[in-house]
């Protein structure tokens, strides 16, 4: 069964249950106001009886009886005059042959010859009056009522076709409206599973249509998301094929020269050569050392041996390593701190490692790289340099992601060093930000969770 026949059932379903509902509330309803009505209405014909017998009485019981009859006969329930020993003394047509028996409790029973048998009425609580002179009672009979072809069974006959009438059109709007419905929330989805089934076949260019706000909206926007996702996730797969691929090239490139210079004798091992090789070595060794470490983190299988690290002098540890090359590259590096933070002391120096790297890079000679710390468990890389574009820094910690290719290839970059920053992090339960703009350097804040 389809989606778009389930919609259109479980909408008659719930049309037809509401109008069943509605129909029976409003003839309930209908039928107990109209009930009302006609005993309004048949107390003040009552009175309107009682009012013209008492004023006729003073003329003679005659007289009086006549006017009862003039009375009686255009009223819609019948009435009867009854006198004091339970006789009746003048009665509607309908109970003119009927026999009266007062009972106590004040209840009237009332039997009359109908159809050849004998038929028995209760009075049930319309009101009764007595006339002056104890010349009797005048009683109204709501047992007797009107007979089915009387206005009150015409009344209700056309309020029940009228709602049987109302309840086939609200079914039939709700069934027209269920079909609109369920044809478009069918045509959203059967565009999103076309989409998918694209998106699977290798299409990442597909994206589906986003109308309104609602669930079905918000469904096909995240499909689009998922699919930009997916594709810039493939673009950075293929970067990092091609990156790595480079990146692995120069120092092989290097190491197999030198060595085959080396083997023909073309090249003495001095200590200039041992160390150039040491070099393409060590930046081999430190790039397979960021992939290894970056997949580890990913997986969320990194060890950590987390130890109290008081924050100033491990920051001034930091800065003093890296002293030589921010000499030789005229800028200036200060670490100052205060605290101490709970974590792996191994991670935690390849995180700010990475963190200067990466300041040192961007810094222009005569600039300054600040290294701090504070109470809260917090490390500031902060640095003078170029700094990021908006447009590039939400995407600074994604792996492979440089802002100037051309610039991170020339000094040796693979693009994992901030990537790999923030997994390390994460992985301690911390948080990474960074707030930076151009012409006003960059500033990188670590939020370690306390220890």
């Amino acid at each position: 069964m389809t989606l778009r026949l389930r919609l259109f059932l479980m909408g008659a379903l719930v049309a037809a249950v509401a109008a069943a509902a509605v129909g029976l509330v409003a003839r309930g309803r209908v039928e107990g106001e109209f009930k009302q009505f006609l005993e309004h209405d048949d107390l003040l014909a009552f009175q309107r009886v009682t009012r013209e017998v008492s004023a006729r009485l003073a003329e003679g019981k005659p007289e009086a009886v006549r006017a009862f009859e003039r009375a009686a006969s255009g009223q819609r329930r019948p009435v009867a005059w009854i006198d004091t020993s339970g006789g009746v003394v003048a009665a509607s047509p309908a109970l003119r042959d009927a026999r009266v028996r007062l009972a106590t409790g004040g209840r009237v029973f009332v039997t009359r010859q109908h159809g050849g048998r004998n038929e028995n009425f209760v009075w049930i609580g319309l009101p009764r009056a007595t006339l002056p002179d104890s010349a009797g009672e005048l009683i109204l009979f709501p047992a007797l009522d009107a007979t089915p072809e009387g206005p009150g069974a015409a009344f209700h006959g056309g309020v029940q076709k009228g709602l049987v009438h109302a309840a086939l059109f609200g079914l039939l709007a709700a069934l027209v409206a269920s079909l609109i419905l369920g044809r478009a929330i069918a045509r959203s989805l059967e565009e999103l599973t076309r989409a998918a089934r694209a998106v699977a076949l290798g299409d990442r260019t597909r994206r589906v249509a986003v109308r309104g706000n609602d669930e079905i909206a918000k469904l096909g926007a995240s499909f689009n998301a998922l699919v930009e996702s997916i594709e810039r996730g493939e673009t950075l797969r293929r970067n990092l094929v091609a990156d790595v691929a480079h990146e692995l090239r120069t120092p092989v490139t290097n190491l197999k020269g030198h060595l085959e210079a080396l083997e023909d004798g073309l090249l003495s091992p001095t200590p200039e050569t041992l160390a150039s090789l040491r070099e393409e070595t060590d930046r081999l060794a430190r790039l397979i050392g960021d992939l290894q470490d970056f997949t580890l983190a990913d997986a969320g299988a990194l060890t950590l041996a987390r130890e109290p690290i008081d924050l100033d002098s491990f920051l001034r540890g930091a800065a003093l390593a890296i002293e030589p090359r921010a000499a030789a590259q005229g800028v200036a590096v200060r670490a100052a701190g205060s605290g101490t933070v709970f974590a792996d002391r191994a991670r935690l120096t390849q995180v700010v490692a990475n963190l200067l790297d990466n300041a040192l890079n961007h810094t222009p000679r005569g600039g300054n790289v600040i290294l701090g710390g504070g109470p809260a468990a917090t490390i500031v890389v902060r640095d003078d340099g170029e700094g990021i574009a908006p447009e590039h820094l939400s995407f600074v910690f994604e792996r492979l992601y440089r802002a100037d290719p051309a610039r991170a290839r020339a000094t040796g970059g693979a693009g994992l060093g901030l990537a790999l920053v923030k997994r390390l992090v994460e992985a301690h339960g911390g948080t990474v930000a960074i707030d930076s703009a151009p012409g006003r350097g960059t500033e990188v804040t670590i939020s370690l969770p306390p220890s």
